[in-house]
């Protein structure tokens, strides 16, 4: 039988299929390594031996470190659950039942915050040419004196400001 007499849509699995190459490739392969690699034997520091054993499961079932160390994982990562489902909700519910005609520009201002870090980092990343190491940042370079106590403005911030 043929896909249209069945009524089965295929579009959606076409369309999911790079996030489930994705998913693969960067959540389940690598898991898959960490898997196997727990059963080898370890020797000495960054020294392992490959061989089956259950030595390392019988430590981390057994040992009361890797008790606790799972315990605090799983009760801060709850913790940080709770914390942005609630934090989140109060914008979300705000923006989804305001009448005010542009919501996007609602969503912008909550979202703007966030790209701050991302922000930094290009702007580090075009100032790299231009001479800003990662020791000396060009505020730092802002008002530093010359040789004869005079400031200097850092050139590759004039540049950074002219390409605004």
């Amino acid at each position: 039988m043929s896909d249209a007499t069945n009524g089965i849509d295929k579009r959606p699995f076409y369309l999911l299929t790079p996030s489930f190459v994705a998913i693969t490739g960067l959540v389940v392969i690598p898991m898959s390594f960490i898997l196997v690699y727990s059963f080898y034997e370890n020797i000495d520091l960054a020294v392992d031996r490959v061989a089956f054993q259950f030595g390392n499961w019988e430590e981390l079932f057994t040992d009361s470190y890797y008790h606790a160390a799972i315990w605090k994982t799983l009760k801060i990562s709850v913790l940080v659950t709770v914390m942005a489902a609630v934090l989140g909700y109060v914008p979300a519910y705000f923006i989804a039942m305001t009448r005010f005609r542009h919501k996007w520009l609602l969503l912008l201002l909550l979202i703007l915050p966030f790209w701050v870090s991302f922000i930094i980092s290009s702007s580090r990343l075009t100032l790299l040419p231009l001479g800003v190491t990662s020791n000396e940042s060009c505020f730092s370079t802002l008002a530093s004196p010359c040789p004869d106590s005079m400031p200097v403005i850092c050139p590759a911030l004039v540049v950074a400001v002219a390409r605004l």
